[in-house]
C-alpha cells in the first residue's frame, strides 16, 4: 500500500544574479510518475528584499532534470527538492497554470480524480512590480473533482504568476481530508475540522493560503502557520489582525508502515541555521517537509516584519537524526515558527529503497 517506489532528495542553487537552476535526477524515474516536494532559502539581505520576484521559485520536470525558475535575480536561491517516484497504485497528472496582470482566479483541467485520495502541490514564479510584497503574491490552490482551482486576493494591477502544479491521487496507499481555515479581520487564529479522526504520527499536511485584501506589505505579518493540534483539529495562525485569511489545507494520511514526527522551530534569535535531534530515520525513504507550497504560503511562517527574506525555511536531513533548517536571518528576524515534519514513507516492493544527495 506504499505507492512510493524510490525517493531522491537534491539540492537546486539558483546563484545570484541569475534566474534558474536545475539538478539531474539519477535513478532512472520515470518522470510522469514523480512529484516535487521542496523548501527554500534566499541569501538576500533586507536592503535588497523588496521584491518577491526574486524569491518565488518556480519547481518543475524539464526532462530528466530538476529546474527551478525564478524572474528576479537578487541573492542566491537553495531550494532542496525531495522527488518522490509513486507505483502503479498512484496516478500522476500535472500541467501549468497561469494568473495574469488583473486575474485573481483560474482553474484547470484535469481527468476525474477522487479529492478523498488526492494531493495538490504546487509553485510558481512572479514578474516583479513597484512593491513586490502586495497580497496577490499569495496563491491558495485546491483540487475539484475535474480541475485544480487557484485564486488570489485583490490588488490594483496586481502582477502575472506563472506556475506548476502536480497531483497525486492514490488506489490505497493514503487518504486525503481537505479543510478550508478562514480567519477573519480582527482575529489571529481559527481552526478546521477533521470530519475523521486521524492518527498524527501518520499524517502530514499541506497548505496555502490568499489575503481576501489589496493588503500592501501585509502578506508577510498575515502568513499563517498550521499545526495539526490533535486527531481531529487543525490550527492557523498569524502575526497580524488586519484583513481576511482563507487557509486551504490538505491532511494527508497513511494506513501502512510510514511514519511523520512533527515540531515547530521556534526562534528569536539571528542564528541561520538550527539543528533538530529528531528520532532515527531510514535515510534512504526519509523526507523533510515544511508544511506547505514553496512561496507565500504555510511553507513561509508568521512573520513580525514584513519585506524581509527570512520567511522561508530550507529543510534537510544531515544524518539519520538530525533534521537541519536554515532561514535568513537579514533584517528582523525575530519571531518566526517554522513548523516541521519528517515524513518516513513505506517503499513500495517493487521498488528498492535509494538515496542521493546531489548538490549543485
Amino acid at each position: 500500500m506504499a505507492g512510493i517506489v524510490d525517493i531522491e532528495r537534491l539540492t537546486v542553487t539558483v546563484a545570484e544574479a541569475s534566474n534558474t537552476g536545475q539538478a539531474a535526477l539519477t535513478l532512472g524515474q520515470v518522470v510522469a510518475k514523480c512529484v516535487p516536494f521542496a523548501t527554500r532559502w534566499s541569501s538576500a539581505t533586507a536592503s535588497d528584499a523588496n521584491e518577491a520576484s526574486d524569491y518565488a521559485p518556480d519547481v518543475w520536470f524539464d526532462g530528466s532534470n530538476v529546474r527551478v525558475d525564478r524572474i528576479g535575480t537578487t541573492g542566491a536561491l537553495e531550494v532542496e527538492v525531495t522527488v518522490g517516484q509513486f507505483d502503479s497504485t498512484v496516478t500522476v497528472q500535472s500541467g501549468t497554470f497561469q494568473l495574469g496582470i488583473g486575474a485573481f482566479t483560474t482553474s484547470e483541467g484535469v481527468t476525474g480524480v477522487d479529492t478523498a485520495k488526492t494531493l495538490l502541490l504546487f509553485s510558481h514564479k512572479q514578474a516583479p512590480d513597484s512593491e513586490g510584497f502586495h497580497s496577490y503574491s499569495c496563491v491558495r490552490g485546491r483540487v475539484a473533482d475535474a480541475s485544480v482551482l487557484f485564486d488570489r486576493g485583490g490588488g490594483v494591477g496586481s502582477v502575472q504568476i506563472d506556475g506548476h502544479w502536480f497531483l497525486a491521487e492514490a488506489d490505497s496507499a493514503f487518504t486525503v481530508q481537505h479543510v478550508i481555515i478562514q480567519i477573519t479581520d480582527g482575529n489571529l487564529s481559527n481552526t478546521g475540522t477533521l470530519g475523521t479522526p486521524v492518527t498524527t504520527a501518520k499524517t502530514f499536511l499541506i497548505g496555502s493560503y490568499m489575503i481576501q485584501a489589496n493588503a500592501t506589505n501585509d502578506n508577510n505579518r498575515n502568513l499563517p502557520y498550521i499545526d495539526l493540534t490533535n486527531t481531529t483539529t487543525i490550527t492557523a495562525t498569524r502575526k497580524n489582525v488586519n484583513h481576511d485569511v482563507t487557509v486551504s489545507v490538505a491532511a494527508v494520511s497513511f494506513a501502512a508502515g510510514e511514519s511523520i514526527e512533527r515540531g515547530v522551530l521556534n526562534t528569536t534569535s539571528a542564528i541561520s541555521e538550527n539543528n533538530i535531534t529528531i528520532g532515527t530515520v531510514d535515510m534512504a525513504v526519509a523526507m523533510p517537509w515544511i508544511t506547505g507550497p514553496i512561496f507565500k504560503n504555510i511553507s513561509t511562517p508568521q512573520l513580525q516584519a514584513s519585506k524581509y527574506p527570512n520567511p522561508m525555511c530550507r529543510a534537510s536531513l544531515t544524518t539519520s537524526t538530525n533534521l537541519r533548517l536554515e532561514h535568513n536571518t537579514s533584517g528582523n528576524p525575530n519571531d518566526n515558527h517554522f513548523p516541521w515534519e519528517v515524513i518516513q514513507w513505506e517503499v513500495a516492493s517493487s521498488g528498492a529503497p535509494r538515496r542521493v544527495m546531489i548538490i549543485q
